[in-house]
């Protein structure tokens, strides 16, 4: 059964995604996202307690993603990886 901790994993390969949302569903609740521009929404949706970030997308790349987090009350206190 999971548990209560959210995990929002962003990747623009979904092959990547797939493996690692398989690895975590027993341990977390999971949501996915394709790139950096729509993890920044569904983190500010439903925040999650850990971000699971590729660096290298198109777009908006992992360090940006994570700087606009961390800009915000709410997002700032989101564990990264």
């Amino acid at each position: 059964m999971p548990n209560n901790v959210k995990v929002l994993l962003v990747d623009d390969n979904p092959m990547v995604l797939g493996m690692l949302r398989g690895a975590l569903t027993p341990l977390a609740i999971v949501t996915t996202a394709n790139d950096a521009a729509d993890a920044l929404v569904k983190a500010v949706e439903d925040t999650p307690d850990l971000l699971v970030c590729d660096y290298r997308m198109p777009g908006m790349d992992g360090r940006q993603l994570v700087e606009k987090l961390k800009s915000r009350s709410r997002t700032a206190s989101i564990a990264v990886i």
